[in-house]
């Protein structure tokens, strides 16, 4: 299936609803709300990683002044508090949930039962066990798939986050989902990002086919650098005017960042 630069889905994590109307009305897609920390900050200890403790009332005040769509990213599922946190983002308005750290299709299944078609879940596959999983998560009503690559690299010991880009494991994931939007890293305008430059990440999404991806925590210094206006329009410029025949020359220049 070709890329379609027309339905690439840009999602930005934010709490600071003047950040949220400037970018929804530029070209984000939806907003996410992150409720994700619970034992976040043993499991990514010494990572460059952000931790977010939104909170509940983060997703009301958001649902109280947006219509667009809103995804609340909860904890990892645990049969002891799953149930009562889907229970609350959905009565703050939460149109979406991210189970993150999935493991088992058993676990997803029981999160799609909580959910009794209140609102769509999506899914992160950010573990080794989770990649090879994946297979059994074809099959699920799933709103969307997430490769989270920052806890994929812990889990795998991995030496750098964006191996995943370059050797097939995103590739893999991607051609199994045949309807399942998939989305993978982060990005922001296209002459900023490091170490690797986000014109590199946003072609070999383009030549993976990827269906969305969020906005990286460096967009937020580039948005008071550019104005939403500017800095989403050349990120949708370059999704668009892309080459999608540069294959082989941006896996080597990935690479030459990545080996």
């Amino acid at each position: 299936m070709k890329f379609n630069s027309n339905t690439f889905e840009l999602f930005l994590f934010t709490t600071n609803v003047s950040t949220a109307k400037e970018c929804l009305a530029a070209g984000v897609n939806a907003i996410i709300i992150d409720w994700e920390n619970k034992g976040k900050d043993k499991r990514q200890n010494g990572y460059p990683t952000q931790i977010n403790y939104d909170t509940t009332d983060d997703l009301i005040n958001m649902r109280n002044n947006i219509s667009e769509k809103i995804i609340c990213r909860i904890n990892k599922f645990d049969p002891e508090y799953s149930a009562d946190e889907i229970d609350l983002a959905i009565s703050c308005g939460a149109d979406e949930i991210f189970l993150p750290m999935v493991e088992n299709k058993e676990e997803v299944c029981k999160v799609i039962d909580m959910i009794k078609d209140r609102c769509k879940l999506g899914i992160l596959i950010e573990t080794d066990t989770a990649v090879k999983n994946t297979p059994h998560f074809t099959t699920l009503p799933l709103s969307r798939i997430y490769i989270g690559l920052n806890d994929l690299q812990i889990s795998r010991q991995s030496s750098n986050m964006f191996l995943p880009l370059i050797d097939n494991t995103v590739k893999n994931i991607k051609e199994q989902f045949i309807n399942i939007p998939v989305g993978v890293g982060g990005i922001t305008h296209p002459d900023e990002g490091s170490p690797i430059p986000s014109k590199l990440l946003i072609q070999q999404y383009i030549n993976l086919n990827i269906n969305f991806s969020f906005l990286r925590r460096a967009f937020l210094g580039d948005l008071n650098k550019y104005g939403a206006e500017k800095l989403l329009g050349e990120i949708r410029a370059h999704l668009n005017r892309s080459d999608q025949t540069a294959i082989a020359e941006t896996h080597e220049q990935l690479k030459s960042f990545l080996l």
